[in-house]
């Protein structure tokens, strides 16, 4: 994350796009559509999403060729936004954030995610748990697609928590299991197995 990407986006509790370290802020009226473009693209994993799949989502009424001109528009607005044509790119149709000029914090707390299952070190465990800053798009209704990106990362994040508390206890830790129990309701406060425990 301390690295100078050009964008840097965040989708963990917050909704942002920083470009060149600075926030993006957003004068006048807000353009809604090419974020709405962003929100659908990163809910459905960010890389390699079909055009077709997007413009069904954002544009339902719209004619083949009036959703083609729409989602054009947006993403050039989007593009715009981000400052930078490399961190959105659109391949044979297949629109995709680039990894070696746009971070994003879903990216780097699935990642962090599966390298604290193999290697079940707690510093791993801890950085994932600073990624997830809160729920995915959480003010942002299902129109987005954002329902079911947001119940996985949800999961993963009580699952992390959960399977690390229990490796604590095993070890007699149960002073720190506690904390990171607390730590987990601040995040997720209706998380019943984190009260369990």
């Amino acid at each position: 994350e301390e690295w100078p990407w050009p964008v840097r986006i965040y989708a963990l509790g917050k909704f942002e796009i920083i470009k060149e370290d600075r926030p993006v802020v957003f004068s006048g009226k807000v353009q809604q559509k090419p974020l709405a473009l962003l929100k659908v693209l990163i809910a459905l994993g960010g890389k390699d999403v079909p055009e077709e799949q997007l413009t069904d989502i954002l544009w339902p009424d719209a004619d083949g060729d009036l959703a083609h001109k729409s989602f054009e528009i947006a993403l050039h607005r989007l593009r715009l936004l981000a400052g930078n044509d490399k961190a959105i790119r659109l391949k044979e149709g297949l629109l995709s954030l680039d990894p070696a000029h746009c971070w994003l914090d879903v990216w780097a707390f699935e990642r962090a995610c599966e390298e604290a299952k193999t290697a079940s070190r707690s510093t791993l465990i801890e950085k994932a748990m600073k990624l997830y800053g809160g729920h995915f798009l959480a003010h942002d209704s299902d129109k987005s697609g954002a329902a079911s990106k947001r119940d996985r990362l949800r999961n993963k994040f009580r699952s992390l928590i959960t399977n690390h508390c229990e490796h604590l206890e095993a070890a007699g830790e149960w002073n720190k299991a506690v904390q990171v129990l607390h730590q987990g309701l601040e995040i997720d406060t209706v998380a019943e197995q984190f009260y369990q425990h």
